[in-house]
């Protein structure tokens, strides 16, 4: 099968059983597309509001039981290096309300950099007035070996907790 973009994914059956039952019986229906290039790759942050909101909770692929990265320091950021060299082409952040917090902690402000060995870095995405429980962060296809998030205004109030549920990344792997 080909790769095609789609938002809607429908199952015709057009033929239920082997027999004369009319009934169709389908258990499981799953689409799959491009892999998160940063699921479960080493994530380290500038810091954490507890013990257990590390950078790690932001590429489990899991948005449940308070599973996030957090941070409370004036210098937030989320690193995440996928192991080699490869080509992205977009990014997904799960922010607060996907985790089932108000929609007034979303980020507001960040900032999403690459970088093929750690040291120089490129901004790719600039962001200043999210209000939205999910961002959809398309840029041109770019060489990266580290992804850096960088959160300068953490919420829409003043709470200052940076709060990431899910740190996505996609592209060619």
């Amino acid at each position: 099968m080909t790769s095609v973009s789609a938002r809607y994914i429908k199952l015709n059956v057009t033929t239920p059983t082997q027999t004369t039952n009319v009934a169709a019986r389908i258990y499981d229906f799953e689409v799959y597309g491009p892999p998160n290039l940063a699921l479960n790759k080493p994530a380290t942050a500038d810091s954490t509001c507890n013990p257990s909101q590390t950078a790690a909770k932001a590429v489990d692929g899991n948005v449940i039981n308070d599973s996030k990265w957090c941070s409370l320091s004036s210098n937030r950021w989320l690193q995440v290096d996928l192991g080699t060299v490869m080509q992205v082409n977009q990014f997904v952040i799960k922010h607060a309300s996907e985790g089932g917090e108000t929609a007034s902690y979303n980020t507001k402000a960040y900032t999403i950099q690459v970088s093929t060995d750690g040291t120089n870095w490129s901004t790719v995405v600039n962001v200043t007035n999210n209000t939205k429980g999910i961002t959809l962060d398309n840029i041109t296809s770019v060489s990266a070996r580290y992804i850096k998030l960088n959160v300068t205004t953490p919420t829409q109030t003043t709470n200052v907790a940076a709060r990431i549920y899910e740190f996505e990344v996609y592209g060619a792997n």
